[in-house]
């Protein structure tokens, strides 16, 4: 399991690698697993995002706070100083401090968590978009899948179409012992605490399989067992 220490080191370097992408490209090029954006706005996206929650930090915010407008005409430094002052007010504030986030978990190590894995998949869109190839380490991977499974318990409540009577899925990661499972129940999906034998079940290797959930890549990049239409049902509409 990843520690506020790691999260805040991979908020640094995937700020870095994503930067390094874009250094020299054409920020008109657009970005297919974010329809409608391209370089420009994905990366105003990024360091915007960074600045938000940099102000959440250092304010303690206790509700939420409505971004600012990303403004900037050199994207490479917006990244990469968005990132330092991030992790700046991240270690200044320590894991503990208390603050509002979209979860039960109130404090500064959410925001370390959320935007690590927020910039590691924004990464991806921009690796994919100038046609590079994209690889984490599995326990980014893994703990990306994590969050965003949490975060879907959460953001995706209101989800009717998500909504049912107690069927499972399950993803599980071939580069690891990692495994989890959801259930669709009649007042949302909840998150399981420990894997089960599920409906429908997601395989592949951690990065590949982040980035079918995430919907930046098909399913048929991973291996699907059990009830096929009930993966492809989630994958259609678990998105946020």
């Amino acid at each position: 399991m990843l520690s506020f220490d790691d999260h805040c080191a991979e908020i640094v370097a995937q700020t870095t690698a994503m930067a390094k992408l874009i250094e020299g490209a054409d920020l008109a090029t657009a970005v297919p697993t974010c329809p409608r954006w391209n370089l420009d706005k994905l990366t105003r996206h990024v360091g915007g995002a960074h600045r938000w929650a940099t102000a959440l930090v250092e304010t303690r915010a206790p509700g939420f706070v409505a971004p600012e407008r990303a403004v900037t005409d050199d994207h490479v430094a917006y990244l990469r100083d968005g990132a330092d002052r991030l992790v700046a007010a991240l270690r200044e504030s320590g894991p503990a401090a208390p603050m509002w986030t979209w979860t039960d978990d109130r404090t500064a190590g959410y925001w370390a968590r959320r935007m690590m894995n927020e910039t590691l998949v924004h990464r991806a869109d921009a690796a994919l978009a100038l046609g590079q190839e994209f690889t984490a380490a599995p326990e980014l991977a893994a703990d990306a899948i994590a969050e965003w499974l949490d975060l879907a318990s959460v953001l995706l409540a209101g989800n009717q179409a998500l909504r049912g009577s107690g069927q499972t899925i399950g993803f599980r990661t071939t580069s690891g012992p990692a495994g989890w499972t959801v259930r669709r129940g009649p007042d949302g999906v909840e998150l399981l605490s420990e894997p089960v034998p599920a409906d429908a079940t997601l395989t592949g290797p951690a990065t590949t399989l982040l980035l079918v959930l995430t919907r930046r890549l098909p399913s048929s990049h991973v291996e699907v067992s059990g009830d096929a239409g009930l993966a492809a049902h989630w994958l259609d509409n678990a998105s946020f």
